[in-house]
């Protein structure tokens, strides 16, 4: 989102001096905090080219912020200083110390994630020298948590690097936590425990155990995806031993496959600082993998393997060959693209039996394919802790779907039912049936995917039975459509514990919305009401009502959406009283609109701790940035199309 904005502002005060093309103020986070801020410093001079200042996190905190001091002088091109996480800390920062000097094009200092934490920080010191090209310094997670926590265990001692403890997902959870264990010994500079998923789940944890030996570097342990597969694994082979800092096993994606997998063979020796080993995508394929070969030799300092995307194509692999020679510094092999393809995939098989703990069924890829699905066939048996049942994928496609059957019965514990793609396609809903009874902990209800469809969808049938804690019914999605949306009905009774009613999709539609109706009453810890996604739509808004009574946990009001639209917005009415825990207010998105702005209301009362008020996106806009430079890609600081280049680097 921007300091300007996605069509008209209303009032935003002045941001500035007029010239200066930082890009974002704040974007997807706040400069300020999810809580106060104690003193900012000095944001740089016009004509500063820094990209964004503060991006989805905040260089204040989720509590309270110490001092920043100086952000550095304009003309500084690092990128980010603070994105997508958080300077500060969602709790208390201690000492930021010295951002380095301008001209240093180290990318991001903090990314997505925090320098500090979601506890409390020791100590930053030195960032580094000027031409110093990291790329990332934390990326995506918190060593806190979001919601509640049962009980923690020894988080290790001061000088533990490991960076986060658990991200975007929770040590504890989006509901409650059983127990963590021994989270490793001081030393240990793993990054994360559990990233962008969860050590627990949106429903409740049942045991961790230990997570590994003092020392070991690797940095997730496992991160949105799974060391297991999505689908089945061959020969996972050796992870490394203690001392192995690769940085992330597996990350966003699965060591597995969104298939089947070949050979993985040796994952490298002890001291091999790749970064992440797969991320966002696979070592697999959306389809078939031909060769993988040699990822590299230990001490290969290249950071990702691949990040956000995977090593293949969106379209067939043919060789890969040789990842590069040890020292190599390129910070991801490959971004946003694929190891495999976006080809075809020929059977799934049977995900499983009762008490199978691979943690996501599919996640952020597609068991079918962006084309055609085979069959699909059992997704499992209740007691199934797969965690996600589909995730940012389809179990259908971005096409036509064959057959689903049943999803599950009550007590199935897979964390989502579909998240971050679609149960059904991109085009047309059939029916949803019963969304569930009170009580359910299915965790959000359509989270950036669709029950509904971007295509067509035959039948869902009965989503589950109260008690069920699937986490999600659908994540990141739509409940309706990105074309028109029948009738939602009642999310639900209070106590509900689902986390998200909606996130990153739309329970309304990109085009007309239907009718809400209730929320929920107080005390509904349902985590966000809308997430990532919008409540409205994409084109113009009804009613929201009331959101809920101080008290309510929900977490966020609307995140990576719009209470609003994309179009016009109606009213938003009143937010709260301040006490309101709900984490944000508007994140991700806009709580205005990409168009123009009616009304806001009453954002709440001091005291109030729901966070952020609009987060990526802004009341402000998608206007004009002035001059940019060359961004890149995150971390290559390239494009996320192309690749770019960094300076000093192959």
């Amino acid at each position: 989102g921007h300091e300007g904005t996605w069509g008209h502002l209303g009032t935003r005060g002045d941001m500035g001096t007029p010239g200066d093309t930082r890009g974002h103020g704040d974007t997807w986070g706040h400069e300020g905090t999810w809580g106060h801020l104690g003193t900012r410093g000095d944001m740089g001079t016009p004509g500063d080219t820094r990209g964004h200042g503060d991006t989805w996190g905040h260089e204040g905190t989720w509590g309270h912020l110490g001092t920043r001091g100086d952000m550095g002088t304009p003309g500084d091109t690092r990128g980010h200083g603070d994105t997508w996480g958080h300077e500060g800390t969602w709790g208390h920062l201690g000492t930021r110390g010295d951002m380095g000097t301008p001209g240093d094009t180290r990318g991001h200092g903090d990314t997505w994630g925090h320098e500090g934490t979601w506890g409390h920080l020791g100590t930053r010191g030195d960032m580094g020298t000027p031409g110093d090209t990291r790329g990332h310094g934390d990326t995506w997670g918190h060593e806190g948590t979001w919601g509640h926590l049962g009980t923690r265990g020894d988080m290790g001692t001061p000088g533990d690097t490991r960076g986060h403890g658990d991200t975007w997902g929770h040590e504890g959870t989006w509901g409650h936590l059983g127990t963590r264990g021994d989270m490793g010994t001081p030393g240990d500079t793993r990054g994360h425990g559990d990233t962008w998923g969860h050590e627990g789940t949106w429903g409740h944890l049942g045991t961790r155990g230990d997570m590994g030996t003092p020392g070991d570097t690797r940095g997730h342990g496992d991160t949105w995806g799974h060391e297991g597969t999505w689908g089945h694994l061959g020969t996972r082979g050796d992870m490394g031993t203690p001392g192995d800092t690769r940085g992330h096993g597996d990350t966003w994606g699965h060591e597995g496959t969104w298939g089947h997998l070949g050979t993985r063979g040796d994952m490298g020796t002890p001291g091999d600082t790749r970064g992440h080993g797969d991320t966002w995508g696979h070592e697999g394929t959306w389809g078939h993998l031909g060769t993988r070969g040699d990822m590299g030799t230990p001490g290969d300092t290249r950071g990702h393997g691949d990040t956000w995307g995977h090593e293949g194509t969106w379209g067939h692999l043919g060789t890969r060959g040789d990842m590069g020679t040890p020292g190599d510094t390129r910070g991801h092999g490959d971004t946003w693209g694929h190891e495999g393809t976006w080809g075809h995939l020929g059977t799934r098989g049977d995900m499983g039996t009762p008490g199978d703990t691979r943690g996501h069924g599919d996640t952020w890829g597609h068991e079918g394919t962006w084309g055609h699905l085979g069959t699909r066939g059992d997704m499992g048996t209740p007691g199934d802790t797969r965690g996600h049942g589909d995730t940012w994928g389809h179990e259908g496609t971005w096409g036509h779907l064959g057959t689903r059957g049943d999803m599950g019965t009550p007590g199935d514990t897979r964390g989502h039912g579909d998240t971050w793609g679609h149960e059904g396609t991109w085009g047309h809903l059939g029916t949803r049936g019963d969304m569930g009874t009170p009580g359910d902990t299915r965790g959000h209800g359509d989270t950036w995917g669709h029950e509904g469809t971007w295509g067509h969808l035959g039948t869902r049938g009965d989503m589950g039975t109260p008690g069920d804690t699937r986490g999600h019914g659908d994540t990141w999605g739509h409940e309706g459509t990105w074309g028109h949306l029948g009738t939602r009905g009642d999310m639900g009774t209070p106590g509900d514990t689902r986390g998200h009613g909606d996130t990153w999709g739309h329970e309304g539609t990109w085009g007309h919305l239907g009718t809400r109706g209730d929320m929920g009453t107080p005390g509904d810890t349902r985590g966000h009401g809308d997430t990532w996604g919008h409540e409205g739509t994409w084109g113009h808004l009804g009613t929201r009502g009331d959101m809920g009574t101080p008290g309510d946990t929900r977490g966020h009001g609307d995140t990576w959406g719009h209470e609003g639209t994309w179009g016009h917005l109606g009213t938003r009415g009143d937010m709260g009283t301040p006490g309101d825990t709900r984490g944000h207010g508007d994140t991700w998105g806009h709580e205005g609109t990409w168009g123009h702005l009616g009304t806001r209301g009453d954002m709440g009362t001091p005291g109030d701790t729901r966070g952020h008020g609009d987060t990526w996106g802004h009341e402000g806009t998608w206007g004009h940035l002035g001059t940019r430079g060359d961004m890149g890609t995150p971390g290559d600081r390239g494009t996320w199309g192309d690749m770019g280049t960094v300076p000093g680097l192959p």
